[in-house]
């Protein structure tokens, strides 16, 4: 097989590619791409076959049953950066422009809030009922962008395709990312009263939740925050280094004006969907609701 052949392979009925041989690799590695998931060359006429069927792909321990699969080692943080950015090549260019649009919206939006806001203040005087009021309000502006910045970072990170019109998907399940919103803050402040270490602990358990709701919009806010945690059992250290790996990039952008996180933003976020792709593959949570303990 030719290292430059290109590769189509197909995901949940979606039909994904081109890629090269290598990224099959790498994803096969991490678990993203499963030994029952048909792939597709022009070699093979036009016949599709499943992944595990290619010696270069699988090893014969890895053409074992997806359950199997589940158990190799997770990838490095390294290779999860790595993967980030092989799905970020070649596609900067309309992913800074996403982000820029994104980020316009919600300063734009914050903003126009502060405004409101003082206009408020101004007409009704400073008094603790409108300083909770005014947190509480942009809460709910920040939760549909959350939701949208993780929806676009999963669609780059499983190669789909990305437009500007993501930057509002948030909307289409306002309450529901409120609520979601609502709730994590509420945990990680109830867990920070205790000790800050704890706090920091929760918020870790809690950050897959809006990938989940992503991939199932149809979730409760609770049940996401409970497979959240579930997904997270065993991984959190992994995950707080991952992100780590971005603090001095961060710091960086930060000298540039504030212009390097067009890249950086899209980078951190296709890393940590890579990261929850490589959980997903790897977890099974079950679908039962189960109260959530804070």
């Amino acid at each position: 097989m030719s290292e430059s052949q290109q590769w189509y392979y197909a995901k949940d009925g979606n039909q994904l590619g081109p890629v090269a041989e290598e990224r099959l690799q790498e994803m096969a590695k991490s678990g993203q791409l499963r030994p029952d998931d048909l792939v597709w060359h022009a070699g093979l006429g036009a016949e599709w076959v499943s992944s595990g069927s290619i010696p270069s792909l699988f090893s014969q321990a890895q053409g074992a049953p997806s359950a199997q699969a589940s158990q190799h080692l997770p990838p490095s943080n390294g290779e999860i950066t790595k993967m980030a950015l092989g799905f970020l090549e070649g596609r900067w260019a309309s992913v800074v422009g996403i982000h820029l649009v994104w980020l316009g919206v919600v300063f734009g939006s914050i903003m126009a809030l502060g405004i409101l806001l003082g206009i408020v203040e101004q007409i009704a005087g400073k008094s603790l009922l409108l300083a909770l009021g005014t947190q509480l309000t942009t809460k709910i502006v920040q939760a549909p962008f959350t939701f949208s910045f993780s929806f676009l970072s999963l669609r780059i990170s499983r190669g789909l395709p990305a437009g500007v019109p993501m930057v509002f998907e948030g909307f289409a399940h306002f309450w529901k990312t409120c609520a979601t919103h609502f709730l994590i803050f509420l945990f990680v402040i109830l867990w920070m009263v205790l000790l800050i270490v704890p706090g920091i602990v929760a918020g870790l358990s809690y950050s897959m939740a809006w990938y989940i709701l992503c991939d199932d919009p149809a979730l409760s806010p609770m049940e996401a925050l409970r497979r959240s945690k579930a997904m997270m059992q065993g991984h959190k250290w992994r995950y707080f280094c991952l992100l780590c790996r971005f603090f001095g990039w961060g710091v960086l952008c930060v000298f540039t004006l504030g212009v390097g996180f067009l890249w950086f933003l899209p980078y951190l976020g296709t890393s940590v969907a890579c990261f929850y792709n490589d959980l997903k593959g790897r977890t099974d949570v079950p679908a039962a609701a189960q109260p959530i303990s804070i």
